[in-house]
């Protein structure tokens, strides 16, 4: 099931990329700028043990279980005016044997190229968006089977033009996700909201079409 839904994000990602590679065809190509896109891919792959001990008197037992994830992030940039683009960002994680978990925040970014370096610009993003999971030390803990944790997403960084269609990216981000937990046995509820904040070092790489 894993690599079944890794092939599938993966092909869907080559047919996006061929599709956005059409229509600029023949166009005169600058980065940052109105009409051009900037697709960010980053992705990491691994195995988790989990282990577990249970003792009582003279009594124990261990379990423990292996799971291999995939976690992908896909971040689309379609710049509306020089400078000024709209990034929806994707993130996946896939593991093994449990259903994935995933968020969308749609972002709104600026880009400054700075005039002395051609090569270097600036940035910063934010939006607000949705997920199923909370967001532990960049990795997606799914909490829900629904939309309902909220996400607010800041960053900054830099980015490098290694060549006119390729460029490094590197982000200080901070993120922050919010969830509700209600609880109720008959006459009696509760309920408890709960608050994540993570602050992050970001590095990616970005084609530039």
């Amino acid at each position: 099931m894993l690599y079944r839904n890794l092939f599938f994000v993966v092909f869907s990602i080559f047919l996006l990329s061929l599709c956005i590679q059409a229509q600029t065809v023949q166009k005169d190509r600058y980065a940052f700028t109105k009409g051009s896109w900037e697709l960010n891919l980053s992705g990491d792959i691994g195995s988790q043990t989990s282990t577990s001990k249970y003792e009582s008197g003279g009594y124990s037992q261990e379990y423990s279980s292996d799971h291999t994830y995939f976690q992908l992030h896909i971040i689309p940039g379609y710049f509306i005016i020089d400078g000024l683009s709209f990034e929806p960002e994707l993130d996946f994680l896939f593991l093994e044997n449990s259903k994935p978990s995933y968020s969308l925040i749609p972002n709104l970014s600026y880009t400054y190229l700075l005039p002395s370096n051609s090569k270097l610009a600036l940035y910063v993003r934010g939006g607000y968006g949705l997920s199923n999971s909370y967001n532990f030390f960049g990795v997606l803990i799914r909490t829900s089977n629904s939309l309902d944790v909220g996400v607010i997403n800041l960053g900054a960084g830099l980015k490098f033009l290694a060549t006119e269609n390729f460029s490094i990216r590197t982000e200080i981000n901070y993120r922050r996700t919010s969830y509700t937990e209600e609880d109720s046995y008959y006459s009696y509820s509760s309920k408890t909201k709960n608050t994540l904040s993570n602050v992050r070092l970001l590095l990616g790489l970005s084609i530039i079409l």
